[in-house]
């Protein structure tokens, strides 16, 4: 099941209880010894799965955890102009792990005896230790064991916990801390948009919506050379033109980032961007994407690669991508280049389903019909607000919410002609929702329960 799996990870000490934040990998099946390194790619794809866990099942939990890890990257991997590093290494002073581990007595000169207990008794640290005579902090029982142990209620146990964890936290900041790779990569940086983007829209947290909109500001001012994309940038230079996976997340970071802020401008850029890619990269003769540009380096043969690897599969990523563009925009030729791309790999994926789990979510978005709901209405207005928040609960990869703001009726916007905010405008000066599921559209609704009845019913139907 996902969720154990999202629990054991939570609980184990492949996650960081102090800091928040995701390592690498696990090095054993119980996710307890993590390799310590922390990669961006890893902290935004980890929260993203945390996000739609708390969709689907509604426990607060999945989004706590989906929060202090998007927390940690913006306290100690965003640098000061807003973009994130690359990554925090494994090893402090020569020794992996020697910044994340803890002996007994450390935690119990830092926290008192009963304090330091109940943490130890919590977080199972030991005077033998858990990996080479040290602790690696991981969650063995429930709260509500730990708490009926030392005789205090559950809500008394969280607070001591959480002060607990605030003054390790400072003691841990003291040490030698792990050497920073500190460059920035528009790959990376493109999924780290994605997810802070999904999380504003999710939980409701403006701050991450700031954050992404700094970094894709940044990266589309100081990344970009007479008009092309660049991959890397450091200490003021930025150079090697982008490839494959740089364009096709930074486009699917873009358009998150118009979902989560309805800024139009972001989805002109993301616009811009895909008829970019498609001119580099795009195969004329069999479909799908190269890696590399097509005025790129000379090689003797020029890839293209389906399958999944530490981050997703930049094809994927791009189909999908037409596949979002070419519904709300109405541009069939989108539309079917992805269904090109996908024949062309089809025979991989029924050969090896399981190394192409981005490409499947890319076939599911294509043989299943979207849902697209408009929002007519003042986004400063509460009705307005009402609406929208509505439109955004449970998880479907395959809905897309569109603000319409003004009365125009021919559904123009800046420079971008959308089909489907034609004539869609608010009722007697009341904000309202235009919901359509493939080719059927429903009469608009003003009231936030209405909206969420209509779109339970469209969700049963599909």
């Amino acid at each position: 099941r996902v969720t154990l799996t999202l629990d054991k990870m939570a609980n184990g000490g492949i996650y960081d209880h102090l800091a928040g934040g995701i390592a690498r990998y696990s090095t054993d099946p119980n996710w307890l010894v993590p390799h310590f390194e922390k990669m961006p790619y890893d902290q935004a794809l980890v929260s993203g799965v945390y996000l739609e866990a708390f969709q689907v099942t509604g426990n607060r939990r999945y989004a706590e955890v989906a929060s202090q890890i998007l927390n940690c990257v913006l306290a100690d991997m965003k640098s000061t102009e807003g973009v994130f590093y690359s990554a925090w290494d494994a090893d402090s002073e020569g020794v992996e792990g020697k910044y994340y581990v803890w002996t007994k007595p450390e935690i119990m000169a830092a926290l008192g005896e009963h304090e330091g207990e109940v943490f130890c008794s919590y977080y199972d640290v030991t005077e033998e230790g858990n990996w080479e005579d040290a602790n690696i902090l991981n969650v063995q029982r429930a709260p509500e064991v730990v708490a009926r142990l030392h005789g205090i209620t559950e809500t008394h146990l969280e607070e001591m916990l959480r002060r607990a964890r605030e003054k390790l936290l400072l003691v841990r900041t003291r040490r030698v801390p792990p050497a920073l790779d500190d460059k920035t990569l528009t790959a990376w940086n493109a999924l780290m948009i994605t997810s802070l983007a999904r999380a504003a829209g999710v939980l409701g947290e403006q701050r991450y919506a700031d954050a992404a909109s700094a970094a894709a500001d940044f990266i589309l001012t100081h990344l970009i050379d007479d008009g092309r994309l660049l991959r890397t940038y450091r200490n003021g230079r930025a150079h090697t033109r982008a490839y494959l996976d740089d364009y096709a997340f930074l486009v699917e970071a873009l358009l998150e980032l118009h979902q989560a802020t309805f800024d139009w401008r972001w989805f002109e850029r993301a616009i811009q961007l895909n008829d970019e890619m498609l001119r580099l990269f795009w195969d004329d003769r069999d479909g799908a994407f190269y890696f590399t540009a097509s005025d790129g380096e000379s090689l003797f043969a020029r890839t293209k690669d389906f399958r999944d690897g530490a981050v997703p599969s930049g094809n994927a990523v791009a189909i999908m991508n037409l596949l979002r563009l070419g519904t709300i925009l109405g541009r069939d030729d989108l539309r079917e280049k992805a269904e090109q791309s996908l024949r062309a790999v089809a025979g991989d994926l029924l050969h090896g389903p399981f190394s192409h789990e981005r490409l499947l979510a890319a076939v599911d978005l294509f043989c299943c019909p979207g849902t697209e709901i408009v929002i007519a209405g003042d986004v400063t207005d509460v009705a307005t607000q009402e609406l929208i928040a509505i439109a955004r609960q449970g998880c479907d990869p395959a809905r897309t919410v569109l603000l319409k703001k003004g009365d125009a009726c021919d559904g123009t916007v800046g420079r971008v002609h959308v089909p489907a905010l034609k004539d869609k405008t608010a009722l007697r000066g009341n904000a309202a929702a235009y919901v359509c599921h493939g080719h059927t559209c429903h009469a608009p609704v003003t009231s936030p329960a209405d909206l969420g009845d209509l779109l339970h019913r469209v969700c049963r139907e599909a």
